[in-house]
């Protein structure tokens, strides 16, 4: 039974004075003994003139099948206006991006998470839809407090005042699926953020579950849209959902990067053994939210100036040590936060940072991520050919085109970013990384090659950070700081091996070697693939070329034996088979040796060269 339909008697808040005993709780303590913020970390607080307006908390509304039945009409109305504009060749307007933007967000649930996976589609959607799906992260509401004490009771197993001496009825924050409370541990003084789940939260799930995956089924026919791999992103979603709902999930997320982020100076509030499914009990971490940061760097800049000086922080370091954990814990942890958005990033004194929220957590397919890694190296040091052929491995399937026109078009893309990440005085948003992959996604989409949906984990931490990052680091060269990172990698990993020995050393060749097999192997199979994919004419065209050059060879094999058999022809003198070869090669051959000779080596040149031509680079 879900806990918003328990015990739904009038004078909640003080009901735990009439209601039978409490079943035996569950302790509220960490999980272990670890440190704790330092206290000479905490930032002074960061007032603004118009401070942040209070979450707003509404009734829980019904989910009726009327309203249901409502939604889903309003859903397959705009859905046929879609494919009228399709049909017709008409740019799709803003209109059209904030009806569909007002239905996810009244439906609610698994469509908001849909349509914020699906704002990270920008080589999908227009630049209006993408920017109004995103405004789905920050439209949800709270619900009542009565309600958020039955599930919190429900959960703990007892009272709330059993366990908290002061907790604020009114959240902090909210989400699409839950709002965060403020609140003190009775038995340590300790404060804490309580995250509890919207109430039928698992309800509503099996429903949007049901309805998106028939409305998945429908894009496939769209036109257009026929090539996109809508079941990878049916599962992917549910994925994300299932974690992001199941806060044991982030419990355990939050409990690893909390070990990997200590070793980057980046710190992750403790988790309190209380936490179950639907309920987590975590440290309140005392920093100011880097979404407060920007708003006074809009509101009060000399304000601001006045806060850093106070508290030691430099925005531009604050900045690369974004970017530079991002990447660590991208490539070396294969672990990192999903959802880096500003409200989810925390400033400490000294240019420290804090992170919170890991219900989004990432972690990859090594051989997607040695791809990834290798095209963002390529980036990093300006052979964009390189980062170009692994971003294509980054694709699950290769459509058959000229791959070597694609190719071409983004390394041109590439290196029209690189000439302006040299700019400082350009815009922030025409260097960032997400516009580079903005247009080389374009491109790519225009040729129908469609990156692996896993991938999208990685674009959504990105587009992001990237909020941060431009008023962090507006003058950034990309290039640049990239180049710095994998400077900075290789060093660890010497330092790695040096700390444990030689032995390590020879796993690690030994690992890198089989690796690199599995690349070798995994490239070979893709272009085995695109290969097959040539048209028949290139085919036959190919096949033809192949037997005159390999002709050409055998023929010329044969002069060479045959002149060298005439040069010597007296010791064949009794052999009849040698008489008679000596005897079919014309005079004019063996007089022109030489001649023919060049013109057999020409026509061999000639045929690999054409043979190359026709199967480009890589084929």
């Amino acid at each position: 039974m879900d806990c918003g339909d328990r015990r739904r008697h009038a004078g909640l808040q003080h009901h735990t004075q009439h209601s039978p005993p409490p079943r035996t709780g569950r302790p509220c303590s960490p999980g272990r003994r670890l440190k704790t913020l330092d206290p000479r970390l905490i930032p002074s607080t960061l007032l603004s003139r118009g401070q942040q307006a209070p979450v707003e908390v509404r009734p829980l509304e019904t989910a009726s099948l009327a309203r249901t039945l409502g939604l889903v009409a309003r859903l397959l109305g705009w859905i046929c206006s879609l494919i009228l504009y399709r049909v017709r060749g008409r740019p799709l307007g803003l209109a059209m991006a904030v009806e569909i933007r007002s239905i996810i967000e009244d439906m609610g649930g698994l469509w908001v998470k849909t349509g914020q996976l699906l704002s990270l589609r920008t080589d999908l959607l227009s630049p209006e839809f993408s920017r109004e799906l995103s405004r789905l992260q920050y439209a949800a509401v709270g619900f009542p407090f009565a309600i958020a004490r039955r599930c919190i009771e429900d959960e703990l197993g007892q009272p709330l005042e059993v366990v908290f001496s002061h907790f604020d009825e009114h959240p902090v924050a909210a989400a699409s699926i839950c709002q965060v409370h403020r609140a003190t541990l009775r038995s340590t003084g300790q404060s804490v953020a309580v995250k509890v789940q919207r109430p039928g939260i698992d309800k509503r799930f099996a429903r949007d579950l049901f309805l998106l995956r028939i409305l998945l089924k429908s894009m496939r026919y769209m036109p257009g849209m026929g090539f996109f791999t809508w079941d990878e992103m049916l599962w992917e979603t549910t994925q994300i959902f299932r974690e992001e709902v199941d806060y044991r999930y982030e419990a355990s997320n939050t409990l690893r990067l909390r070990k990997s982020l200590r070793a980057h100076k980046v710190y992750v509030p403790q988790v309190f053994d209380c936490s179950t499914r639907r309920l987590l009990v975590l440290e309140w971490v005392p920093g100011v939210l880097m979404s407060s940061f920007l708003e006074m760097g809009r509101e009060d800049p000399e304000a601001l100036n006045l806060w850093c000086r106070e508290n030691h922080v430099d925005a531009g370091k604050v900045g690369e040590k974004l970017f530079l954990t991002f990447f660590r814990q991208l490539f070396e942890d294969n672990l990192f936060h999903g959802d880096l958005h500003p409200g989810n990033i925390l400033l400490l004194r000294d240019s420290r940072l804090a992170l919170i929220d890991f219900g989004s957590a990432g972690t990859n397919d090594a051989t997607l991520l040695e791809y990834y890694k290798m095209s963002m190296k390529g980036v990093g040091e300006q052979d964009f050919p390189m980062a170009v052929d692994y971003l294509f491995l980054l694709s699950d399937r290769l459509p058959p085109i000229d791959i070597e026109a694609v190719k071409a078009k983004v390394v041109r893309t590439y290196q029209a970013w690189s000439e302006r990440a040299e700019h400082s005085e350009l815009p922030y948003y025409e260097k960032s990384i997400g516009n580079m992959g903005l247009e080389a996604g374009n491109v790519l989409i225009e040729n129908q090659i469609v990156l692996s949906w896993s991938f999208m984990k990685i674009s959504r931490t990105w587009a992001t950070l990237d909020a941060s990052l431009a008023a962090l680091l507006p003058e950034v060269n990309y290039m640049k700081l990239v180049s710095t990172y994998f400077k900075g990698a290789q060093k660890r990993a010497v330092g790695h091996l040096c700390e444990r020995g030689v032995l390590t050393l020879v796993e690690k060749m030994h690992a890198a070697s089989a690796e690199a097999q599995m690349q070798l192997e995994e490239m070979g199979s893709k272009m085995f693939r695109l290969r097959a994919q040539m048209s028949r004419g290139e085919y036959f065209v190919d096949k033809i070329v192949g037997l005159v050059t390999r002709t050409a060879q055998v023929i010329t094999a044969a002069v060479l034996f045959a002149f060298g058999v005439i040069e010597y022809e007296f010791e064949y003198a009794g052999n009849a088979t040698m008489a008679h070869l000596i005897d079919v090669i014309p005079d004019v051959v063996h007089e022109n040796r030489a001649f023919t000779l060049a013109a057999l080596a020409l026509l061999m040149y000639c045929g690999s060269r054409l043979r190359a031509a026709l199967r480009g680079p890589g084929r």
